[in-house]
Formats: C-alpha cells, sequence, structure tokens
C-alpha cells in the first residue's frame, strides 16, 4: 500500500523538478488567492479583488462599495464569484469577468443575528455559519435554512476563517486544522498540517507550503509527500498544467 502511495507522487515529482524558467510577478497587499479550472488567479485584498491570467498578466480588477472589507470570498463555483462581508452580514455576486451580477444581499435575517463565514454549496445554494445559534446551515432560495446542524462539539464559530464545499463534502478551516463534514454535518477527519490554513483544496491532491518544502497531500489517505525545496519564499502553492505557482504575501513566482 505504501510503494502504491508513493508511485501515485512520482509523476508530480518528476514534473515540479523538471523546471525550465521562472517568471515573478508582483501581487501586493492580497489576503487570499484562488487559481480556477483555466490557471486564471483570483486575488483578494482588502477593498477590491484582482484576476490574473494564467501568465500573471492582470486582465481585470473588482472594488468594494466604499467603506465595505472583503472578509472573505469564494470563486469555486463556475459560474459567479460570492464575495462576503462579514462586518455587514452582507454578500454581493460578480462573474468570472469581475462584473458585478447582483446589488448587495443582507443574510441575516435577525438583527441580532451574525453571519461568520459564507461559501458555496453544491445547486447554487449557500453554506452560512450563524454566531448567535454556533450552527452551520446549508439555505436556498430567500436563504431559507434548508439544513443545519450544531458546531459546538467542534468549537465556535467565530473562530472560522473560511469554508469551502469541496466534492461534496464541507472544509472547515480555521488556523492550520481542517475540519471535515459531510453534507449532513456529521464529521468525517480532522486534519492538522502547517500551511494548510494558506492551502486551495483540490481534490486528490493538495499542495502546501510547510517551511520552505512544497508539500503534497492525499486528501484520501491523509498521507503528505515532500515535493521539492523551494527556493524563493512561498506561503502558498496550486499547479496548472506544466505550472506551478508560489504565492508570498506580496510576490507570485510562476515556475514552469
Amino acid at each position: 500500500m505504501i510503494f502504491k502511495r508513493f508511485l501515485f507522487f512520482i509523476p508530480i515529482i518528476l514534473s515540479s523538478l523538471n523546471i525550465r524558467g521562472q517568471q515573478t510577478v508582483d501581487i501586493p497587499n492580497h489576503r487570499d488567492r484562488w487559481v480556477d479550472t483555466q490557471g486564471n488567479i483570483y486575488l483578494q485584498s482588502t477593498f477590491s479583488i484582482e484576476k490574473l491570467n494564467s501568465q500573471g498578466k492582470n486582465v481585470a480588477r473588482w472594488r468594494a462599495p466604499k467603506g465595505m472589507s472583503i472578509s472573505t470570498f469564494d470563486p469555486s463555483n463556475n459560474h459567479k464569484i460570492l464575495v462576503f462581508f462579514k462586518e455587514f452580514s452582507q454578500i454581493i455576486y460578480l462573474n468570472q469577468n469581475l462584473v458585478e451580477l447582483s446589488p448587495l444581499t443582507e443574510l441575516s435575517t435577525s438583527p441580532n443575528e451574525e453571519i461568520t463565514a459564507v461559501c458555496w454549496a453544491s445547486n447554487g445554494e449557500l453554506w452560512i455559519a450563524t454566531r448567535l445559534q454556533n450552527v452551520i446551515a446549508r439555505v436556498g432560495g430567500n436563504f431559507a435554512v434548508k439544513y443545519s446542524f450544531s458546531f459546538r462539539p467542534f468549537g465556535e464559530v467565530s473562530q472560522i476563517d473560511k469554508m469551502y464545499e469541496i466534492n461534496q463534502q464541507l472544509y472547515i478551516l480555521s488556523d492550520n486544522r481542517w475540519l471535515v463534514f459531510d453534507l449532513f454535518g456529521q464529521p468525517i477527519t480532522k486534519i492538522i498540517r502547517e500551511g494548510m490554513l494558506q492551502a486551495q483544496i483540490t481534490y486528490p491532491i493538495t499542495l502546501y507550503v510547510e517551511g520552505n518544502n512544497l508539500m503534497a497531500f492525499d486528501i484520501r489517505t491523509q498521507d503528505s509527500q515532500p515535493l521539492i525545496k523551494l527556493s524563493v519564499p512561498a506561503v502558498a502553492a496550486y499547479r496548472y498544467g506544466n505550472r506551478t505557482y508560489l504565492f508570498d504575501s506580496n510576490r507570485l513566482t510562476i515556475l514552469q
């Protein structure tokens, strides 16, 4: 079994070592990032979202409404980008070219309810975390609750940094911890790795940075393998085609 797992990583390791060129792009002041299925790169800062193509060239920028700071964004839906303003419990939708598709929309149905995290669910629905009840709920049209479960056995929803539904599982990220649930709120596993909060979750292999090592994590087996020693600073990594994107706080390095 160990030998088979090791063989799975060999093509990734070989392609990562076969680096023919390196390109550096300045990406100042970004807080989070996402690479879509076409290799486009989305960078979230406090007040804007920027889109780069797969070569690192800027192709679009969207600015948040005046006086509002972006808490998180979720581009995992192939048609809409979800932008969340935690301070106001509001969201807005953008298309893939960062054009607004909706006005600002209030998530909370009660003035005392605070929404602490939001992400896409399947079928265009949403997962939301509510602080007052300390629950995570799946909501449909008009944000009507379709299903909810208590987060109390796992902590407080106020501690959640971000959430994603990936491959019919709900990932809740906090510090360097992933909590993984099925779509009915039943816990599946807890994963703790240095650098995991910065990782873009991809199934079955997620790349992440641990120290100065580029690591590969197999979600199915929960095994990690080192790929290469990094010669440039990085906090996150993603692989698209023959390109490896290395993200630092102010710089993007593209290896190919």
